[in-house]
């Protein structure tokens, strides 16, 4: 994919809902970005997943 092209699908959500998603697509999802490049490799990110009652304590 080139810049533009990338540059022009980019969208931002602003909305979200309230539907679970599965732990398996959670697990994807981190281990996608983790392939990311981060600035000098240093790889400066940490994950937290909340779910269940530590999400509703956080709302």
């Amino acid at each position: 994919m080139e810049f533009l092209e990338a540059l022009k699908r980019r969208t931002s959500v602003r909305d979200f809902t309230d539907k679970p998603i599965d732990a398996e697509t959670l697990r994807e999802i981190v281990e996608d970005a983790q392939k990311s490049p981060s600035w000098t490799n240093s790889q400066p990110w940490k994950v937290y997943i909340a779910t269940g009652d530590t999400l509703k304590d956080l709302q």
